[in-house]
């Protein structure tokens, strides 16, 4: 179940991919420390690409509902009872809506053969391809009963959030991949937990990033009382036994960490990560590479006039891919020589970003 809320942790916060791994050795060079979590050092060298959240948050989080896991963890009662209670709603809306959205599964199952069948298509046809792929899979997953499993996944992330809400002044609410957030519980949370020193960026600039996904502008955020009660207090999905039981609280003063504490101890501090290996920093560069030509993908097509070829200047902090919200902020570069430049446009397939340093991204 660790390894599942991990995974959990990991998407809320949207986090960017890791290096695929150290595959050498090599002398420790000299590093920049820019904060600390749970008392353990945290580098320069260790941001890549957009992995703050994934270097302060994530392990406060989860330490977080270890040192709270008696109240935090779901009983083995409520899982079974979210089950059947997902098994039974399923059950009641096939009822209801199954025949509609089988026929519809098959129409739209029929028109794709059809097309296909044409072998070469109009881009119309490949858009209507495309649309009806999309539908497929809808029906496909309404249709699907996959016995209340992701019900009781999704269950761990809502007690949470509901408990963080209750604890941390309630406030605005946002729907995310893993389901609902209490978004402004879960700013005053980590404020609450850097200012007892779970966490500390001394870097502020880095800390306005890591905070960025609070401060800039959520247009899906909501705060009505109705809403807040049906996307998270008591959505529809929760037994309504469960959902009338008041959230549970905690002890904010106990600590997350304690230094000195022994290794293995459950509020030890983690181990510091060793330093980059040369292999590291490729890994590091070419996902900044996929950060740019994602970044400039998303403001071609929101702009009119649209970025052509990569230049320095667009990964500085002044730059509209910062200021526009396409890179959550200037990029960190993994090594001082690094500088990003383009062939080919950047508004076709062709455009491809390279670095001074580590080359491009392989094809193969």
């Amino acid at each position: 179940m660790k390894k599942l809320f991990s995974r959990v942790i990991l998407a809320l916060v949207l986090m960017a991919a890791m290096p695929a791994g150290r595959l050498e050795a090599q002398s420790a060079p000299t590093r920049e420390q820019v904060g600390t979590v749970l008392g353990t050092p945290v580098y320069r060298d260790q941001i890549q690409g957009g992995n703050l959240p994934q270097l302060f948050i994530t392990p406060v989080m989860q330490r977080y509902h270890e040192v709270h896991e008696s109240v935090l963890k779901p009983t083995p009662e409520e899982r079974k009872a979210v089950q059947e209670f997902d098994r039974q709603r399923h059950e009641k809306e096939m009822a209801d809506r199954g025949p509609g959205l089988r026929a519809e599964l098959a129409e739209t199952e029929a028109e794709l053969a059809r097309l296909r069948a044409k072998g070469k298509l109009s881009d119309d046809e490949v858009e209507r391809v495309d649309e009806l792929e999309a539908t497929k899979m809808a029906r496909e997953a309404d249709l699907d009963d996959d016995g209340g499993r992701l019900a009781v996944m999704m269950f761990e992330m809502w007690k949470l959030q509901r408990h963080l809400y209750a604890q941390y002044g309630g406030g605005r609410v946002l729907w995310q991949q893993m389901g609902v957030e209490a978004f402004d519980a879960m700013r005053r949370f980590l404020e609450d937990q850097e200012k007892r020193g779970s966490f500390t960026v001394t870097d502020p600039s880095l800390r306005a990033r890591l905070y960025s996904y609070w401060t800039k502008d959520q247009p899906g955020a909501e705060d009505s009382p109705d809403r807040v009660r049906k996307l998270l207090l008591a959505p529809d999905w929760i037994p309504p036994a469960i959902a009338a039981a008041p959230p549970p609280t905690v002890d904010t003063d106990r600590p997350l960490f304690q230094p000195g504490a022994a290794p293995g101890s459950p509020l030890a501090s983690p181990h510091p990560a060793p330093p980059p290996t040369k292999q590291d920093a490729v890994h590091a560069c070419f996902a900044n590479q996929r950060l740019l030509l994602s970044a400039i993908e998303m403001y071609n097509m929101d702009n009119p006039t649209m970025i052509t070829d990569l230049t320095p200047d667009l990964y500085l902090p002044e730059s509209p891919l910062v200021q526009g919200g396409y890179l959550e902020g200037p990029l960190t570069l993994p090594d001082p020589a690094c500088r990003y430049s383009s062939t080919g446009d950047l508004t076709g397939d062709g455009g491809t970003i390279t670095c001074a340093v580590h080359g491009s991204i392989p094809t193969n």
